[in-house]
């Protein structure tokens, strides 16, 4: 099983959370301390929301998540179901608590930074995957080698809207998964040796160029956009945008 590497596990995110928490707690007793309130207010408000809020284990599921690697599809199961829900969860939580504003504030920060970080994370997890060619070789042994996979990716509008940034005339609702794997029987058996196959499906994997599909398709979504603000008729900037992709 090949060891997570230091770019999705360092540094510790569990660790980050479990900072924040214990540096809102104190801030509470220190208010509480400050405004001389003997009911303790402010602790208490900290304490419910520990209790009845954030009891989701988004600290052990993003170790969790770690543990996973290289399996990317249970990893993406995590991380979108979760560790994403805990997330959500724990912000709303932290908004609609009876805590003060100046330690709600340093809690949702961290959340949101985690939000960020973890889908880095798991975008660069999924790429290593895709791309371990020790894999590749291992599986080449058989008599006729595996699928290429070139691309494969659950959403790939999650990486487009990543670089468009907020789009003021068009809404992207559901997701686009994409797959494009060469499965060809009569292909992949000219693939004689373990070297034959890990450096062709190598250069295959490289001419694809992900991140340049990616580019792509985040360049048309920004046309139909800036097209749309210019009056131009959405189900035509739809159509042309469908062509591209």
């Amino acid at each position: 099983m090949a060891m997570p590497p230091n770019s999705i596990t360092t540094p510790s995110l569990h660790e980050k959370w479990s900072k924040a928490k214990k540096a809102a707690k104190k801030a509470a007793e220190a208010l509480d301390k400050k405004n001389s309130d003997q009911k303790k207010k402010q602790a208490k408000a900290f304490k419910e929301l520990s209790k009845n809020n954030f009891n989701k284990d988004l600290g052990p599921n993003l170790d969790k998540w770690v543990k996973l690697y290289p399996e990317y599809p249970k990893m993406d199961k995590l991380h979108s179901g979760s560790i994403n829900g805990a997330l959500v969860a724990y912000i709303k939580g932290t908004k609609d608590s009876d805590l003060d504003e100046d330690i709600q504030k340093p809690l949702v920060k961290t959340l949101k930074e985690i939000i960020k970080e973890q889908s880095t994370r798991a975008n660069t997890a999924e790429t290593l995957i895709d791309s371990d060619l020790d894999l590749a070789i291992k599986e080449s042994k058989k008599k006729i080698p595996p699928p290429i996979v070139v691309f494969q990716h659950p959403d790939i509008m999650r990486p487009v809207l990543a670089q468009t940034g907020k789009l003021e005339n068009v809404q992207v609702d559901g997701k686009l998964s994409l797959e494009v794997i060469i499965g060809d029987n009569e292909i992949l058996s000219k693939f004689s040796e373990d070297s034959d196959y890990a450096n062709q499906s190598g250069k295959i994997k490289k001419e694809g160029n992900f991140n340049k599909l990616v580019e792509t398709i985040a360049a048309a979504l920004k046309v139909v956009d800036k097209n749309v603000s210019k009056g131009k008729s959405l189900a035509a900037q739809e159509k042309g945008f469908l062509a591209i992709v």
